[in-house]
């Protein structure tokens, strides 16, 4: 049932834009499928996600005075978690090096409507230098699965590289449950 749900449920959720039971698909299944790595990985990602996760908590305050300084208002700025398998898959990809890795923890930016949000990438980047290659604008350009955000990953405060997700709240209702949401 795990290889079944990797193979076919995983790539529906995905395709419907269900993230969040796409997520719980897939760490479920790695924890029967390979539980020796998926305990490996709770293990050693424990850190890395702690430790992120205190610095958001951190830089989350400083990035709401700077959107407030440059009269921007936003609904909501938190930050979500990569899902293990998802994490492993790219690990495998990067020689199981964690530093290759910058979106375990995702900033995510949730805006009043889409001129904000091309205002705040604007405001990122004029605070934070962007990594270029790593700039996608999803809101122009959807994924198929009609996915729409607009991603960038930038050196923050003490020069930590963050990924940040900017949307809004139709677009973040989308990305989370798909169609359901529209239900």
């Amino acid at each position: 049932f795990a290889l079944e749900t990797l193979q076919i449920f995983v790539p529906v959720a995905s395709r419907l834009g269900l993230s969040e039971i796409r997520r719980n698909l897939e760490d479920t299944a790695f924890l029967y499928l390979f539980p020796d790595k998926f305990k490996w990985l709770k293990e050693n990602i424990k850190v890395q996600y702690e430790e992120r996760e205190k610095y958001l908590k951190k830089f989350i305050p400083y990035l709401e005075k700077i959107l407030k300084k440059e009269r921007v208002k936003v609904l909501d700025i938190s930050y979500r978690t990569k899902s293990y398998w998802s994490t492993y898959q790219k690990l495998v990809r990067h020689n199981m090096n964690f530093n290759e890795i910058h979106d375990l923890l995702a900033l995510r930016i949730i805006a009043t409507d889409i001129e904000s949000c091309y205002k705040i990438l604007g405001i990122m980047h004029k605070y934070f230098k962007p990594i270029s290659e790593e700039i996608n604008d999803y809101i122009a350009h959807p994924k198929p699965n009609g996915y729409r955000s607009l991603h960038t990953t930038i050196f923050s405060q003490e020069g930590k590289i963050t990924e940040v997700q900017i949307r809004t709240e139709e677009m973040h209702k989308d990305a989370e449950y798909g169609i359901c949401a529209h239900w």
